[in-house]
């Protein structure tokens, strides 16, 4: 009898507690911070980036911004492709990549507001201002 959805397991959370089972493993093989940092996140958002198409693009430009962050911008969406039934991509990533990685400058940011707003409403005024260059995309 042929394996369906419905006799998938489950494994709630199993993304989260892989993080460290990911440093552990790459710790224990001694490999390079790389390669740990790159398994961890993968395993850390492949589960988000598995519902890509319901995210918020407030969500989707976090993730970009980790995956960037993280070496994994283009092996990302192939494990998130081999990872579910139908293997779709994950439409936009590369316009969404793009944007997590425009400076304050292209994002038309005035330094002077910058820097002259609390230091703990820069990081969401950023991501705002992320999130509406996305949408003029």
């Amino acid at each position: 009898m042929a394996a369906t959805v419905a006799h998938y397991p489950k494994h709630h959370g199993h993304d989260n507690a892989g993080f460290s089972m990911a440093v552990d493993f790459c710790n224990r093989l001694r490999l390079s911070v790389t390669y740990r940092k790159a398994l961890a996140w993968i395993s850390s958002l492949h589960g988000k980036a598995n519902k890509w198409g319901e995210l918020r693009d407030s969500s989707k430009i976090k993730m970009a911004e980790q995956a960037i962050k993280a070496g994994i911008v283009r092996i990302l969406p192939l494990i998130s492709a081999a990872d579910k039934t139908g293997g779709l991509p994950m439409a936009g990533w590369d316009a969404v990549v793009r944007v997590a990685g425009m400076s304050t400058r292209e994002l038309g940011i005035d330094q002077e507001k910058l820097e002259t707003m609390p230091v703990g409403n820069r990081a969401s005024f950023i991501l705002q201002k992320r999130v509406e260059a996305l949408g003029g995309i």
